[in-house]
């Protein structure tokens, strides 16, 4: 029999999370491998539908579950996808035009490759408690034009998306990149 409830609490960097079930008061665990694979990942304030389960010690566990409905921010996390395939779609556009070099959309396609794969290295690394990729390399390659990769990647792998002092600086590379082209269309 399935259940429904609401994800009242998640940590991402762990994989689970609490559900609230509807008209029951104690809380079921959740884990992240009881969603299917690429499944989004939760972000806590969805409705989820699950089977009941129970742990080796007897407490609740959710099994076979799935995000039913959407918090508020599961829209803002999609959209955020868009916004930088919209920026390489127009680097491709403008290179076929003649309106752009070819190395520019070269260096932004690889570096952006380049940085989504940092970031899931680096992701894993955090999980497995092991050295981690340092901050300073990450902005590095967001700096070289990887910004669009890593924003996909932050969103993809829920990495580096609660620490407001690297966001700080990575949302700064993204503005001094916009605002460099935005100058460059400027100019006659």
């Amino acid at each position: 029999m399935r259940l429904q409830g609401i994800l009242t609490t998640w940590n991402d960097d762990k994989g689970f999370g609490f559900i609230t079930p509807k008209g029951n008061t104690k809380d079921v665990f959740l884990h992240i491998r009881a969603l299917p694979p690429g499944h989004p990942r939760p972000v806590g304030g969805e409705t989820v539908s699950y089977e009941l389960g129970a742990d080796g010690q007897g407490r609740p566990r959710a099994l076979r579950a799935e995000i039913t409905g959407s918090s508020p921010r599961f829209f803002i996390t999609h959209a955020g996808l868009l916004f930088p395939a919209a920026f390489l779609l127009a680097v491709l556009a403008a290179t076929l035009a003649h309106a752009l070099p070819p190395w520019i959309a070269i260096v932004y396609f690889s570096a952006s490759a380049v940085t989504a794969l940092a970031y899931a290295a680096d992701k894993m690394k955090a999980q497995d408690g092991v050295f981690r990729i340092a901050e300073a390399t990450l902005h590095a390659l967001e700096a070289a034009g990887g910004w669009p990769g890593a924003l996909v990647a932050q969103r993809v792998f829920r990495h580096k998306t609660r620490k407001r002092s690297y966001q700080i600086i990575f949302w700064l590379i993204v503005l001094a990149h916009l605002a460099f082209w935005g100058w460059r269309l400027m100019q006659p």
